[in-house]
């Protein structure tokens, strides 16, 4: 039997080709990873990565991508399929990335699942995103790169109409809200609108958290919905929230705030009142001619012109259309329908209509002038025909 002796110089040997071992795995592969560029990138861009061996010999390996998200929690966790890394650069990108596939051991926060799985994309949010390198079969992480990435931005639908703390009068009244907007969701966007009585002493947020809906309609595609005519009744002096919300399929990305109206049904006295002009937003024009605003929404009180001549002025968000304008009695019946003479441009337009030429109208009745443009927004004007029957003339 042999002794096999280590002098120390061996000894001293032994250990720096083990360090030079350990240090060579370190240094020799590396990985450079170019942070997806669009806000709504897909998963699979995560994949984008340049590995640098700069061995002489070809090191096998497979890569890990794991994204973080808050307090180091892992939303999503996957493995490419193994690969061999030539000596030199190896880039992986979108003409190639299909190289690491299949991609396995696939882990998802079930809280993102349905989301991520739907869209191959990550919800909107903070992330950091570590790509490691580990050496097969071995197993041993050679590589490590992180960065921080936004996914996409998302702006809450804003609530237009009912104005908050406003007075309802329409049973059927319209519910209208700005788009939520973001690239990524643009393509699977949906609303759900949620009502909720308020409660005597209830904060209206504390109201849409935690009462059973009064009315709830969701998929819905337009940024507006007109309370339908087969839901419940609102209640007389009744407050009531109103939130929307919006979603890529059941993922919620952003929600409205919660803003209040009351609903008070219009009475016989209401029509009863003194002649007056009850909107405040007049513009007069060089004519001294006073315009009137067309609301998104029906105004308490009405507008008495002055003569035959009702003049209004409404604001067009969108590019240049020649709208449908209707008038309607107290009763929502629909006597005048036509478009507008003129088109209408972005934004502020004034126009007139000679109530003499509508021989429907009946004097001292109160009727609703509507404007409906490309997009199914309606804007509204009350006003009281005047005393003098002009279709009698």
């Amino acid at each position: 039997m042999h002794n096999f002796y280590l002098t120390p110089k061996l000894f001293i040997l032994f250990l720096i080709l083990l360090l030079q071992k350990s240090v060579i795995f370190g240094q020799v592969i590396d990985i450079q990873v170019v942070p997806p560029q669009r806000p709504d990138f897909q998963m699979y861009e995560l994949w984008y990565v340049t590995a640098i061996n700069n061995s002489p010999e070809a090191v096998t390996g497979f890569f890990e991508a794991t994204v973080y998200s808050g307090e180091n929690s892992v939303v999503a966790h996957a493995r490419s399929a193994s690969v061999t890394l030539e000596p030199g650069i190896t880039i992986f990108n979108y003409r190639n990335y299909t190289l690491l596939e299949p991609i396995n051991n696939i882990r998802i926060d079930p809280r993102f699942e349905e989301y991520i799985l739907r869209t191959n994309s990550l919800p909107p949010g903070e992330y950091e995103v570590c790509v490691r390198f580990f050496s097969f079969p071995e197993g041993e992480e050679l590589a490590e790169r992180c960065y921080f990435l936004n996914s996409d931005k998302i702006i809450a639908p804003a609530l237009i109409n009912p104005p908050n703390k406003s007075i309802v009068q329409e049973s059927r009244q319209m519910f209208v809200w700005s788009p939520a907007s973001g690239t990524a969701i643009q393509q699977n966007l949906n609303y759900e609108l949620t009502i909720v009585e308020i409660l005597a002493g209830q904060s209206e947020v504390a109201a849409i958290q935690s009462n059973r809906p009064f009315f709830f309609m969701e998929n819905l595609t337009s940024p507006m919905q007109v309370y339908p005519a087969a839901a419940r009744s609102f209640r007389e002096g009744t407050n009531y929230a109103w939130q929307v919300k919006a979603r890529t399929g059941t993922f919620v990305v952003a929600e409205s705030e919660v803003w209040v109206f009351r609903y008070q049904k219009q009475t016989d006295e209401d029509e009863d009142e003194e002649e007056t002009d009850t909107d405040t937003t007049a513009t007069e024009d060089i004519s001294g001619n006073q315009f009137y605003a067309l609301k998104t929404f029906i105004q308490p009180g009405f507008y008495a012109p002055a003569s035959d001549v009702l003049y209004f002025t409404w604001f067009n968000p969108y590019r240049e259309e020649q709208p449908d304008i209707s008038i309607s009695d107290n009763h929502g019946n629909e006597i005048y329908t036509a478009p507008l003479e003129a088109i209408q441009s972005h934004g502020l337009n004034f126009n007139s209509l000679n109530l003499l030429e509508i021989p429907q109208l009946n004097a001292g009745v109160i009727y609703t002038l509507q404007l409906k443009n490309e997009k199914g927004m309606q804007y509204s004007l009350r006003f009281r025909q005047p005393k003098i029957d002009y279709s009698k003339e």
